[in-house]
């Protein structure tokens, strides 16, 4: 598999699935009524992105939803299959898969009504290049008005009481979060780098409304519901909200596409308006 920078860069692919598990263990689902919400409202087959050890994708499942799992890293999907096949054994077959794909190269060969990406997970594209390239797939891979359910950290709230040292940007250590683990970050990237419960360095892309609406402006997306968090409270920019949207895709093909097909029509016009000229022409002759 032929990585991106944020897939070589964002340390998600060397990731300890054992320690994501016991962080990120199936029974935990305070989030999960609002992605069971999302898959009421817009349907299946589901696509989980960047799904980890199928927090989301299980339950989701166990509803009766048809769902994929994508992730990069080969211990989290393995992991995945394993819970998968250990509830199969015990009588629960679910209409669940697990594949390993780089987003950003995302290529299943098939579409679905919803894609869904829960834990700020839309972060770990590092890159504008790489976000544009990740939501133009994942376009390819949404019927026709297809949802996109996100969520995401506001930068601005995050960014609180960084402190300038050693000609960079840090947070001073806080027990309470991630148990003081370090944290840095670069104003220039818009990149935040977290040592993960003092075991793991990851990096995160901190990516604001205004950018998240030009992203989705240029790859043929438009928001169709905001939050303040996946509770759905009412999305007021105060410090208790993070972004959590549903992005549809549009019906209308992005402006580039459409300017094109418009060039190329307008050329076949003239063209067969000229060739009805000399044919009109070599008549009268």
């Amino acid at each position: 598999m032929k990585l991106s920078q944020s897939g070589k860069e964002s340390g998600w692919i060397s990731y300890s699935a054992d320690v994501w598990n016991e962080k990120r263990p199936l029974s935990m689902k305070g989030d999960l009524p609002f992605w069971q919400y999302c898959a009421e409202k817009y349907g299946d087959p589901i696509l989980d992105l960047c799904c980890g050890n199928g927090r989301i994708a299980i339950p989701l499942a166990e509803l009766g939803y048809e769902v994929v799992g994508v992730d990069i890293n080969p211990d989290f999907i393995a992991l995945a299959q394993r819970q998968t096949r250990e509830m199969a054994q015990g009588g629960r077959e679910l209409k669940v898969t697990f594949k390993i794909q780089d987003i950003v190269s995302l290529k299943l060969g098939r579409t679905f009504q919803l894609a869904i990406m829960p834990d700020w997970s839309f972060q770990v594209l590092l890159t504008q290049e790489d976000q544009l390239s990740f939501l133009r797939r994942l376009r390819k891979h949404l019927v026709l008005a297809g949802a996109f359910a996100f969520n995401l950290f506001i930068p601005f709230y995050r960014q609180r009481g960084l402190i300038e040292k050693h000609g960079g940007y840090q947070w001073p250590p806080d027990p309470s979060y991630h148990s003081g683990a370090s944290r840095s970050y670069d104003a220039v990237s818009q990149i935040e780098t977290l040592v993960e419960s003092n075991v793991h360095p990851v990096k995160l892309r901190h990516t604001n409304l205004s950018e998240l609406k030009q992203l989705f402006r240029l790859t043929g997306f438009e928001i169709a519901e905001l939050y303040g968090d996946v509770d759905r409270r009412p999305f007021t920019g105060n410090r208790d909200n993070d972004y959590t949207i549903i992005a549809r895709r549009k019906w209308a093909w992005p402006w580039r596409t459409i300017t094109a097909w418009r060039l190329t029509s307008f050329a076949q016009t003239d063209l067969q308006l000229c060739q009805s000229g000399k044919n009109r022409r070599s008549l009268v002759q």
